[in-house]
This record gives structure tokens, sequence and C-alpha cells, in this order.
């Protein structure tokens, strides 16, 4: 593995392969948001269901929507940041 890592073209490609897949996943992810937060959103609102089930899907719900938020805020302060310091701003994330 070692004599693989010292071949540029390798690691190139090794790079890319990876960039890719990471790309693959995070889509992947994406797509998977909307159910997952509908599933959590009938737990925690279902009366009939457990009360720890509905307190750990309120839970989730609270803890992904604050991180998303505080991602978002991230994002748009650090493209704004790119922009005053005249720098290209990626607008596709991985």
């Amino acid at each position: 593995m070692y004599s693989y890592l010292q071949d540029p073209e390798f690691v190139k490609e090794y790079e890319g392969a990876k960039k890719e897949l990471i790309r693959s996943a995070s889509e992947q992810i994406q797509r998977s948001l909307e159910p997952s937060i509908t599933a959590l959103r009938a737990i925690a609102e279902d009366k009939a269901a457990g009360k720890t089930a509905r307190v750990q899907a309120a839970r989730s719900l609270l803890e992904y929507g604050i991180k998303l938020a505080e991602f978002t805020d991230l994002e748009d302060r650090i493209a704004a940041l790119e922009r005053a310091a005249g720098g290209a701003v990626d607008e596709k994330p991985l």
C-alpha cells in the first residue's frame, strides 16, 4: 500500500474516488432528510406512542434542527468572509 501512496497518479485517482464516494453519500443523506423528519414528527405527535418514544423523537428534531441552523449560519458567514476577502465562493459544498 505504501508504494501506491507514493505514486502521484494513484493518489490523484484515489482522492477523486474518495470525493465521489462522499458526494454520493451526502446526496443519499439529503434525500432521506424529508422522510426521516416526517417519521420523527409522526412519532412525536402520536398520542398512542409511548412517552419515551415521543420525547426521543422530539429531542432528535430539536437537536438536528439546531445543528442545521448553526451549520447554515456558519456556511453563510464563511461565504460572506470569502466574498469580503475576494475569494471564490463554493456554492455547492460536499
